[in-house]
């Protein structure tokens, strides 16, 4: 029975994950090495990964469209490219992109259109005339892109955090499809990204946006009256060359809360669009501040929408879906840390009472002590920590195994 029990328990730990070889996942530290790695337009490889634990200080781009005195951006050039923070995409896994001029860029290499596109898990810091996500909209007819659990914070001079747009120039369809989920932008100074808007996200011509689950927090915008000062806009830019938009954009915000930003004009949320559709529900505002538009102060704490492309009087503020009464989205940082630990550990009586005090002459009797003194920069690395968990995984395992031979 004490036989069985050791087998049982060998079982679990073997089906765990993370007692696995699946705990090991190759990821770059590199900012030129993923760049040249997602380059190749017809790689299987969909899915990258940046190591935990890294910080890229963005370039700058120069007058020959090369980035320099600086790392490199996360380019997304083709549809299905996905890159993650860490093994899993978690924001506590510490990615840092600080400054330059862009952060994550959407960049065509002869793709038009841009689909099923992810960026998940990082920190956009440090920006001092930045825009964190972007693209530039030239031969670029439609974005489909998810950006999930990310931290846009401690921004001194921010662009916008997701700005995108399609060349309705070129193409009269064009369209963006934009989601945002679980991502947090606190702390934010933005300027003016043009000579009329400052806003954190704006989807020039999108025909669907959604933003779930998140907190826009102390974000700052310039008070220059006639300027568009919001937190976020979904857009048309397809008109009839006399003010009417011709196209409809679909904006929902749900479960999202809205606190303590300043400088804003007209709304939170501006929408110009044919029509007013998507779904608004659960979000909670408080304590934001208006400046002048045109002379007149608005103060609009829901959505504004406007179906023409010159914002005059004529728009229609809804509140509704912005009267929770409480925050639904958890705080970026828990207000407090466990302080004390648990006074006894499980045990289980049917263990053996005592450890055999001697290793078979097979096992080795000692641990490496020092890692290499140097990783490869030149391609994926492979996560330290990742391989340091399986290590002590595999010998509990080892060991475990050698009590039930020696007892049983």
């Amino acid at each position: 029975m004490k036989f069985s029990l050791c087998l049982s328990i060998l079982s679990i730990l073997l089906s765990d994950k993370s007692y696995s070889c699946d705990a090991v996942y190759s990821c770059y530290n590199d900012s030129s090495a993923l760049k040249t790695a997602m380059s190749v337009q017809d790689s299987s490889q969909k899915t990258f990964h940046v190591c935990a634990d890294t910080t890229w200080n963005m370039g700058r781009l120069n007058s020959n469209f090369v980035y320099v005195n600086g790392d490199q951006p996360i380019r997304l050039g083709f549809s299905g490219l996905k890159v993650l923070c860490g093994p899993e995409g978690n924001v506590k896994d510490n990615c840092n992109l600080v400054g330059g001029d862009i952060g994550v860029e959407i960049e065509s290499y002869g793709e038009e259109v841009f689909e099923d596109m992810v960026i998940e898990g990082f920190t956009f810091t440090g920006g001092d005339g930045t825009t964190s996500i972007g693209n530039y909209f030239e031969k670029i007819s439609y974005i489909d892109l998810t950006v999930r659990n990310c931290h846009f914070v401690d921004n001194p001079k921010l662009k916008g955090a997701i700005i995108l747009t399609t060349d309705h120039q070129k193409y009269i369809t064009s369209s963006e499809k934009l989601t945002v989920e679980d991502c947090l932008f606190q702390n934010n100074d933005v300027v003016v990204k043009d000579k009329k808007r400052a806003i954190l996200i704006d989807s020039w011509t999108s025909n669907e946006m959604s933003i779930v689950r998140s907190q826009f927090i102390n974000n700052r915008f310039e008070d220059i009256d006639g300027n568009i000062n919001s937190i976020v806009r979904s857009g048309s830019e397809l008109s009839d060359g006399k003010g009417t938009l011709l196209s409809n954009a679909t904006v929902s915000i749900k479960d999202s809360c809205f606190e303590g930003n300043t400088g804003l004009s007209l709304s939170l949320v501006l929408s110009t669009s044919l029509n007013e559709s998507g779904i608004v529900d659960n979000n909670y505002q408080s304590s934001n501040t208006y400046v002048k538009f045109n002379g007149k102060t608005y103060d609009c704490d829901g959505v504004n929408y406007n179906n023409q492309t010159t914002l005059t009087d004529d728009f229609t503020c809804k509140l509704e879906g912005f009267e929770a009464t409480t925050c639904s989205v958890a705080t970026s940082k828990p207000s407090s840390m466990p302080t004390s630990k648990p006074s006894s550990m499980p045990s289980i009586s049917s263990m053996p009472s005592s450890m055999l005090t001697s290793k078979p002459s097979s096992m080795p009797t000692t641990m490496p002590t020092s890692k290499p003194s140097s990783m490869a920069n030149s391609k994926a690395t492979t996560s330290l920590a990742s391989l340091r968990r399986f290590e002590m995984s595999h010998n509990a395992i080892m060991v475990l195994f050698t009590v039930c031979i020696y007892y049983f």
